[in-house]
């Protein structure tokens, strides 16, 4: 295994600021796997994930291929405790595939860019948590925006079924370029580089779960798997994942119209009906203001991050059936 420190820039001190590459190359030739975690820095059972793959495949070897991982692609927000770039704010899986000439977090997009383009990979698997822990762990698949190549979406379904989590395309085009979601790492791999590459949302941040993390682990040794760098073995389902004979993708999240605290009926995972009671949000007497209803049938992504909630707040996100062209 090789350690490689990539230089971002020079501190004002004469240290250099860098970026660790770690490779563990295979026995043989074959397929190249890219791990990323850590572009917001709250993400630890990403970074445990890898870590648990690199221990394991150190003890077993690794038969074929080559596997890479950034672990900290985003090493000052990981420091100051912050989702985004600390120096300006910005959210650093908006702004790919970078600028090395504009702001300081699009030279840190385009060095990690660039860096995964080099490496000319099969597959990247960008390794990301929700900021609730009441969430199913979920793979999000990014739609075809600008290549419009249907075997690049084939494939990259294909390889996202076979990690083993819940699988959900992420929200209609036009949501999703509103929200800059087109600018995300895996988004920017598909749509510029035609290379595949997915994110996977790994139950609550900044703490280590442990159930999601061997989730994770088992996912990473299924693609590994799928790409032939491991021997066969039968993909493993997580036991919360959902399976759907239709594409099913992210609705956007349902919102609380009244201030109060916010009582679930449901939880995640939870398949529910169209109209069906999702919440209630209760006065500080414990009258129920406003029921939370199910605009369209599916089932429970992830709940909000908080109990009590003001008009506007977020109240839960569902995954409904993919209808998008």
């Amino acid at each position: 295994m090789r350690v490689e420190l990539l230089p971002i820039y020079q501190t004002t001190d004469h240290s250099t600021r860098q970026l660790p590459l770690i490779t563990l190359a295979g026995e043989a030739a074959g397929a190249k796997l890219v791990l990323t975690a850590s572009v917001h820095s709250e993400a630890a059972n990403g970074v445990a994930v890898i870590q648990r793959v690199l221990a394991q495949l150190r003890a077993s070897g690794l038969p074929r291929g080559t596997l890479y991982a950034l672990p900290l692609v985003n090493p000052f927000g990981s420091e100051a405790l912050n989702p985004t770039v600390p120096f300006d704010g910005t959210d650093l899986n908006r702004v790919f595939p970078g600028n090395p000439a504009g702001s300081f977090a699009e030279r840190l997009a385009h060095r990690v860019y660039r860096t995964i383009f080099g490496l000319h990979p099969d597959l990247v698997i960008d390794l990301h948590t929700m900021s609730t822990p009441q969430t199913l762990p979920f793979v999000i698949l990014d739609r075809c925006l600008e290549t419009g190549r249907a075997d690049i979406a084939e494939r990259l379904a294909s390889l996202a079924n076979v990690f083993g989590l819940t699988v959900v395309y992420d929200f209609p085009p036009d949501h999703s370029r509103n929200m800059k979601l087109n600018q995300s790492l895996s988004s920017t791999l598909v749509n510029r580089a035609s290379i595949l590459a997915y994110t996977v949302e790994l139950g609550g941040t900044r703490m280590i779960d442990e159930a999601v993390v061997q989730a994770g682990v088992q996912g990473v040794f299924n693609a590994l798997a799928a790409l032939k760098m491991i021997d066969p073995q039968p993909p493993t389902l997580h036991t919360s994942a959902q399976t759907t004979p239709t594409p099913y993708r992210r609705d956007r999240a349902i919102r609380v119209n009244q201030a109060g605290w916010l009582h679930y009926q449901v939880a995640p995972g939870r398949w529910v009906a169209e109209g069906q009671t999702l919440a209630e949000v209760r006065d500080i007497s414990g009258t129920v203001v406003e029921a939370i209803c199910a605009p369209r049938a599916g089932f429970v992504l992830h709940l909000g991050s908080r109990a009590s909630v003001l008009p506007g707040m977020e109240a839960l996100t569902l995954a409904v059936e993919d209808t998008s062209a």
